[in-house]
């Protein structure tokens, strides 16, 4: 038998919560807001952490992943690549 949740209590949407995480970091929702959110998580970041966290990048493609990592507070030691042709 499967246990069944009451989710009654769960009303916030996912894009209260969105609203929410922008104003906690001082970011209002608009144009530019992807660089102001960016900005505010590296100054949250590196005031709550103290330090980066040393990190390898596997799969790194153009690396757009790698520039949210850093400004989450992370230090990319290495990337990596690895381009194998499947045919």
């Amino acid at each position: 038998m499967q246990k069944q949740f009451d989710l009654g209590s769960l009303e916030q949407t996912n894009a209260d919560i969105f609203k929410d995480e922008l104003a906690a970091l001082g970011v209002e929702y608009g144009a530019r807001w992807p660089d102001r959110f960016g900005e505010s998580l590296e100054r949250w970041s590196r005031r709550s952490l103290g330090k980066q966290i040393p990190t390898l990048s596997l799969f790194s493609g153009a690396g757009g992943l790698d520039i949210g990592f850093r400004q989450a507070g992370f230090d990319i030691k290495n990337s990596s690549n690895n381009n194998v042709s499947l045919t």
